[in-house]
C-alpha cells in the first residue's frame, strides 16, 4: 500500500514521523510525505488522489475535505482518506471506508500510535456483514456498486439476504445470510454476470481466472480484444473474473498484449518455453509451433503456468485429482499454420462447486519441492484459435470463505 501524509505543524510532523517508522517497520505501506518546499498541497493532493493507495492527513478534516472534493469520482473509485487529529487521540476514515480500506487503515494506525478510530458506517456500527469489506478482503470484484446499499439496508433492517454461489462456501455464514435459490435481495458469487437468482442481484466475481495467450507478431489490438472478449462470453465468463494474462517469453513485448494489460488493468505475465513445458498435463501438442517456439501448445500451458504468487517452482510436479473423461474429438480445429489438430478436450462436464452447470476441465494440482501445496487449477476453456490467435482458460480452486 502507498499512502500520501499531509501535516502542518511541527507536532503533526513528529506524529507523520511515528506512522513512518512503524508501518515501515510492518512492511504495512510506504508514505510519501508532503514537503511543502518541494509542491504546493493542492498539487500534492492533486498529483496523488490518483496514484496512491490513500492520503493521510494530520490536522482539521475540513481541510482534507476541501482539498479532496475536487477530485472524488465513486466509492468503487476514490482512494481511502483518513484524518488523525495532531495530539493522536482520533483517527477517523472520512471517505472509502470499505472499498477503499480506510476503515481498515484507521484500525491499523488506531493501533500503531494507541489512537481510538472513529468508524461511523452503519454495518461496522451495528457489526453487520459488509459485503463490500468482505468482497475486497476475498480479492472479487463487485459489478453493481449501488446495491451494496440494498445487501447492507436489508441486513440493517433484519431481513434476510439470499446467497447464492457457484463455489465451496467455507466457514460460518455471517448473520442474516442464508443460501436461497431466489428472492427479494441477495448475492450472487460467479465468474458469470448473467445469472439473476434475486429480484435485486448484487454480483460478485472472484478474480479467480488466468487466460492464456498467444498470438502473431503484430497482431491488432481491436482484434485481440474482439478474440477475448467474444471466447469468455461463448463460455459465459466475466472479463472481471481474469486475474492475469499470461504468454511465452518471446511475446513480452508484444504490443496488443501490453495495450490488452493496460487497458483493461489485467497483469501480464510471461514464461520461458522450458517452464512452460514443465508444466505436467494434458493439452493439445502442435509439432509445428514447438519446432518455432520451443513450446508444443503456449495457450493451454501458459494458462496454466502458476503466477510468481503461487508456491511453485522449477521441480512441480502436477498430479491429476480427479476422474476427469476426456472427449479425443468433438470440433475439429485448425492450427494455425499447419495440419489439421484434434482438441483432446471439448463439453467435458465439471463442477466447480454447487452449480452443477459450470464447465471446470481438467483438474490438476501442484506440489513444489518444498512441499507446500499450490492451489489446483483447471482448464476451463481449452484451445481456441481464430486469424493467429489462440486462448485458453484456467481456474483455480477459489473458495467462498466467510
Amino acid at each position: 500500500m502507498r499512502l500520501g501524509l499531509v501535516s502542518f505543524t511541527a507536532r503533526g510532523r513528529a506524529l507523520g514521523e511515528h506512522l513512518v517508522d512503524g508501518f515501515s517497520q510492518s512492511n504495512k505501506a510506504e508514505l510519501i510525505l508532503w514537503d511543502k518546499s518541494q509542491i504546493s498541497l493542492k498539487a500534492f493532493v492533486a498529483d496523488h488522489f490518483r496514484s496512491l493507495d490513500g492520503l493521510v492527513f494530520i490536522g482539521a478534516i475540513g481541510i482534507a475535505v476541501r482539498l479532496t472534493a475536487p477530485y472524488l469520482e465513486s466509492k468503487a473509485q476514490d482512494p481511502a482518506v483518513v484524518v488523525l487529529d495532531e495530539g493522536g487521540r482520533y483517527v477517523i476514515p472520512i471517505l472509502s471506508g470499505h472499498l477503499g480500506g480506510a476503515n481498515h487503515l484507521a484500525r491499523d494506525i488506531g493501533r500503531l500510535i494507541g489512537a481510538e478510530p472513529v468508524i461511523t458506517t452503519s454495518t461496522d456500527v451495528h457489526g453487520i456483514f459488509a459485503v463490500d469489506t468482505w468482497s475486497q478482503r476475498q480479492g472479487c470484484e463487485i459489478l453493481e456498486i449501488d446495491r451494496i446499499k440494498n445487501i447492507s439496508g436489508a441486513l440493517l433492517d433484519g431481513q434476510p439476504v439470499g446467497l447464492v454461489s457457484d463455489f465451496e462456501i467455507g466457514g460460518k455464514l455471517p448473520e442474516g445470510l442464508t443460501p436461497a435459490v431466489s428472492g427479494l435481495v441477495g448475492i450472487c458469487v460467479s465468474i458469470s454476470e448473467q445469472k439473476q437468482p434475486f429480484e435485486a442481484t448484487l454480483h460478485i466475481v472472484p478474480k479467480c481466472v488466468t487466460l492464456g495467450i498467444g498470438c502473431r507478431r503484430g497482431t491488432d489490438f481491436e482484434d485481440l480484444e474482439r478474440f477475448i472478449i467474444e471466447t469468455l462470453a461463448e463460455k459465459d465468463i466475466s472479463l472481471k473474473a481474469v486475474s492475469a494474462l499470461h504468454s511465452i517469453d518471446l511475446k513480452k513485448e508484444e504490443p496488443c498484449l501490453l495495450q490488452f494489460s493496460e487497458t483493461y488493468g489485467i497483469p501480464f505475465k510471461t514464461f520461458s518455453a522450458g517452464e512452460l513445458m514443465a508444466v505436467q498435463g494434458i493439452f493439445e501438442r502442435s509439432a509445428f509451433v514447438e519446432s518455432i517456439t520451443g513450446v508444443d501448445n503456449v495457450c493451454e500451458r501458459s494458462a496454466m503456468a502458476a503466477d510468481q504468487g503461487d508456491q511453485l517452482g522449477s521441480g512441480t510436479e502436477f498430479v491429476l485429482v480427479s476422474d476427469t473423461e476426456f472427449d479425443l474429438v468433438s470440433d475439429t480445429e485448425l492450427s494455425l499454420v499447419s495440419d489439421t489438430e484434434l482438441s483432446l478436450v471439448s463439453d467435458t462436464e465439471f463442477n466447480l462447486g454447487t452449480d452443477p452447470d459450470l464447465n471446470l476441465g481438467t483438474d490438476i494440482s501442484g506440489v513444489n519441492a518444498g512441499g507446500a501445496v499450490a492451489k489446483s487449477r483447471r482448464l476451463i476453456i481449452t484451445k481456441r484459435q481464430k486469424s493467429g490467435m489462440t486462448l485458453a482458460a484456467a481456474i483455480e480452486d477459489w473458495r467462498c470463505e466467510f
